[in-house]
Protein backbone atom coordinates (compact mmCIF):
# COMPACT_ATOMS: atom_id res chain seq x y z
CA UNK A 1 0.00 0.00 0.00
CA UNK A 2 1.76 3.28 -0.68
CA UNK A 3 1.24 6.12 2.04
CA UNK A 4 1.85 9.34 2.03
CA UNK A 5 4.11 10.71 4.49
CA UNK A 6 4.65 13.86 6.85
CA UNK A 7 7.82 14.39 7.61
CA UNK A 8 9.90 17.08 10.29
CA UNK A 9 12.89 17.64 7.99
CA UNK A 10 14.22 18.10 4.42
CA UNK A 11 17.21 15.95 5.29
CA UNK A 12 14.82 12.73 5.61
CA UNK A 13 13.41 13.30 2.38
CA UNK A 14 15.68 10.94 0.85
CA UNK A 15 14.76 8.51 3.22
CA UNK A 16 10.79 9.00 1.90
CA UNK A 17 10.17 5.47 -0.57
CA UNK A 18 10.90 5.59 -4.65
CA UNK A 19 7.65 4.58 -6.00
CA UNK A 20 7.90 2.56 -9.10
CA UNK A 21 5.38 3.27 -12.39
CA UNK A 22 4.04 -0.47 -12.39
CA UNK A 23 0.74 0.23 -14.06
CA UNK A 24 0.68 0.82 -17.56
CA UNK A 25 -2.05 0.87 -20.34
CA UNK A 26 -1.62 -1.94 -22.23
CA UNK A 27 0.92 -4.79 -21.47
CA UNK A 28 1.24 -6.17 -24.04
CA UNK A 29 3.43 -3.64 -25.65
CA UNK A 30 7.21 -3.05 -25.56
CA UNK A 31 7.66 0.03 -24.12
CA UNK A 32 6.72 1.02 -20.73
CA UNK A 33 9.46 3.16 -19.58
CA UNK A 34 10.46 3.53 -16.02
CA UNK A 35 9.95 6.33 -13.78
CA UNK A 36 10.14 6.44 -10.17
CA UNK A 37 8.59 9.18 -7.18
CA UNK A 38 8.29 10.01 -4.25
CA UNK A 39 6.69 12.70 -2.32
CA UNK A 40 6.08 14.11 0.97
CA UNK A 41 4.70 17.21 3.41
CA UNK A 42 7.60 18.43 4.38
CA UNK A 43 6.60 20.47 7.35
CA UNK A 44 6.77 24.14 7.08
CA UNK A 45 7.89 23.77 3.45
CA UNK A 46 4.86 21.95 1.48
CA UNK A 47 4.81 19.29 -0.64
CA UNK A 48 7.57 18.36 -2.13
CA UNK A 49 7.88 15.64 -5.33
CA UNK A 50 10.61 14.08 -7.11
CA UNK A 51 9.66 12.00 -10.26
CA UNK A 52 13.02 10.21 -12.25
CA UNK A 53 12.00 9.24 -15.49
CA UNK A 54 15.02 6.53 -17.17
CA UNK A 55 14.16 7.91 -21.15
CA UNK A 56 17.17 8.65 -22.65
CA UNK A 57 16.32 10.91 -25.20
CA UNK A 58 12.76 12.49 -24.11
CA UNK A 59 10.83 13.61 -27.18
CA UNK A 60 9.89 17.09 -26.58
CA UNK A 61 8.66 20.20 -28.50
CA UNK A 62 8.12 23.79 -28.85
CA UNK A 63 4.60 22.66 -29.82
CA UNK A 64 1.62 24.41 -27.81
CA UNK A 65 -0.09 21.18 -27.55
CA UNK A 66 2.48 19.40 -25.96
CA UNK A 67 0.31 17.37 -23.67
CA UNK A 68 -0.52 15.45 -27.07
CA UNK A 69 2.89 15.32 -28.15
CA UNK A 70 5.52 15.45 -25.42
CA UNK A 71 6.96 12.97 -23.02
CA UNK A 72 5.18 14.09 -19.72
CA UNK A 73 5.09 13.41 -16.13
CA UNK A 74 1.99 14.68 -14.20
CA UNK A 75 1.26 14.43 -10.73
CA UNK A 76 -2.35 15.03 -9.35
CA UNK A 77 -3.87 15.82 -6.28
CA UNK A 78 -6.99 16.15 -3.93
CA UNK A 79 -5.60 16.75 -0.59
CA UNK A 80 -9.36 17.11 0.49
CA UNK A 81 -11.58 14.17 -0.87
CA UNK A 82 -14.85 15.58 -2.24
CA UNK A 83 -14.16 19.31 -0.52
CA UNK A 84 -11.45 20.77 -2.75
CA UNK A 85 -10.45 20.66 -6.66
CA UNK A 86 -8.08 18.32 -8.30
CA UNK A 87 -4.76 19.64 -8.73
CA UNK A 88 -2.27 18.25 -11.43
CA UNK A 89 1.41 19.33 -12.33
CA UNK A 90 2.59 18.83 -15.44
CA UNK A 91 6.42 18.91 -16.74
CA UNK A 92 7.96 17.74 -19.98
CA UNK A 93 11.67 17.40 -20.11
CA UNK A 94 11.67 20.93 -21.39
CA UNK A 95 10.61 24.45 -20.48
CA UNK A 96 7.34 23.28 -19.74
CA UNK A 97 5.53 23.09 -16.48
CA UNK A 98 2.40 23.97 -15.54
CA UNK A 99 -0.67 23.84 -12.84
CA UNK A 100 -4.14 22.48 -13.76
CA UNK A 101 -6.98 23.32 -11.07
CA UNK A 102 -9.98 20.70 -12.45
CA UNK A 103 -8.55 20.30 -15.70
CA UNK A 104 -7.91 24.21 -16.53
CA UNK A 105 -4.65 25.52 -17.09
CA UNK A 106 -3.66 28.36 -13.84
CA UNK A 107 -0.63 29.04 -15.24
CA UNK A 108 3.78 28.20 -15.43
CA UNK A 109 4.54 25.97 -12.47
CA UNK A 110 7.84 26.11 -10.91
CA UNK A 111 10.01 22.74 -11.25
CA UNK A 112 12.98 21.96 -11.27
CA UNK A 113 14.50 20.02 -14.37
CA UNK A 114 17.83 18.07 -14.42
CA UNK A 115 19.28 15.59 -16.59
CA UNK A 116 21.56 12.51 -14.59
CA UNK A 117 22.98 9.13 -14.92
CA UNK A 118 22.97 5.91 -12.53
CA UNK A 119 23.00 2.32 -12.34
CA UNK A 120 19.69 2.40 -13.70
CA UNK A 121 20.71 4.62 -16.66
CA UNK A 122 19.83 8.10 -18.43
CA UNK A 123 17.16 10.30 -16.49
CA UNK A 124 15.65 13.66 -16.61
CA UNK A 125 14.13 14.67 -13.26
CA UNK A 126 12.15 16.92 -12.08
CA UNK A 127 11.19 18.45 -8.90
CA UNK A 128 8.60 20.87 -7.33
CA UNK A 129 6.48 21.96 -4.23
CA UNK A 130 3.18 22.77 -3.30
CA UNK A 131 3.43 25.39 -0.46
CA UNK A 132 1.51 25.60 2.59
CA UNK A 133 0.06 28.86 0.98
CA UNK A 134 -1.22 27.00 -2.51
CA UNK A 135 -2.53 24.04 -0.09
CA UNK A 136 -4.40 27.04 1.50
CA UNK A 137 -5.45 28.42 -1.95
CA UNK A 138 -6.56 25.23 -3.09
CA UNK A 139 -8.03 23.41 -0.30
CA UNK A 140 -7.76 25.52 2.70
CA UNK A 141 -5.37 23.43 4.84
CA UNK A 142 -2.31 24.49 5.47
CA UNK A 143 -0.69 21.60 6.11
CA UNK A 144 -2.03 17.51 6.33
CA UNK A 145 -1.53 17.20 9.49
CA UNK A 146 -4.85 15.56 10.89
CA UNK A 147 -5.88 14.60 7.53
CA UNK A 148 -6.25 10.82 7.61
CA UNK A 149 -6.31 10.44 4.12
CA UNK A 150 -5.57 12.43 0.35
CA UNK A 151 -6.40 10.75 -3.22
CA UNK A 152 -3.22 11.48 -5.76
CA UNK A 153 -1.36 9.15 -8.53
CA UNK A 154 2.00 10.20 -10.31
CA UNK A 155 1.49 9.52 -14.39
CA UNK A 156 4.43 9.08 -16.96
CA UNK A 157 3.01 9.63 -20.32
CA UNK A 158 3.34 9.90 -23.87
CA UNK A 159 -0.17 10.09 -26.10
CA UNK A 160 1.76 10.73 -29.34
CA UNK A 161 3.16 8.00 -31.43
CA UNK A 162 6.25 6.65 -31.75
CA UNK A 163 6.61 5.82 -28.02
CA UNK A 164 2.93 6.22 -26.79
CA UNK A 165 2.61 4.91 -23.48
CA UNK A 166 0.67 5.76 -19.71
CA UNK A 167 2.24 4.54 -16.35
CA UNK A 168 1.37 5.12 -12.96
CA UNK A 169 2.38 4.57 -9.45
CA UNK A 170 -0.99 3.30 -8.24
CA UNK A 171 -4.04 1.71 -10.21
CA UNK A 172 -6.08 3.89 -12.61
CA UNK A 173 -9.52 3.73 -14.69
CA UNK A 174 -8.67 5.58 -17.73
CA UNK A 175 -5.79 6.01 -19.28
CA UNK A 176 -4.56 9.58 -21.44
CA UNK A 177 -6.41 11.26 -18.77
CA UNK A 178 -4.58 13.70 -16.77
CA UNK A 179 -7.56 15.26 -15.36
CA UNK A 180 -9.86 12.63 -13.89
CA UNK A 181 -10.68 11.96 -10.27
CA UNK A 182 -11.28 8.49 -10.80
CA UNK A 183 -7.47 8.00 -12.00
CA UNK A 184 -6.61 8.95 -8.21
CA UNK A 185 -6.17 6.01 -5.29
CA UNK A 186 -6.48 6.35 -1.28
CA UNK A 187 -2.89 7.23 -0.17
CA UNK A 188 -3.44 6.98 3.87
CA UNK A 189 -1.22 10.07 5.81
CA UNK A 190 1.29 9.00 8.12
CA UNK A 191 4.00 10.96 10.18
CA UNK A 192 7.48 9.77 9.60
Amino acid sequence: MIQFPIIQDKLFFEMTPLLPTTEYDDPSTSFHPYALARFSEIQGTGIQTEVYNFVELPETTDSEDYLQSDDLVAVSFDLNPGKGPLVTVVCNSGNRSQLFCDGKVVGDFPCVRKKGEDERGMYWYIQFTLTPEDLRKYWGIGTLSGTPVIRANVFKTKAGAPHRHFGAIAPYVHAYELFSRENLQDLPVIRM
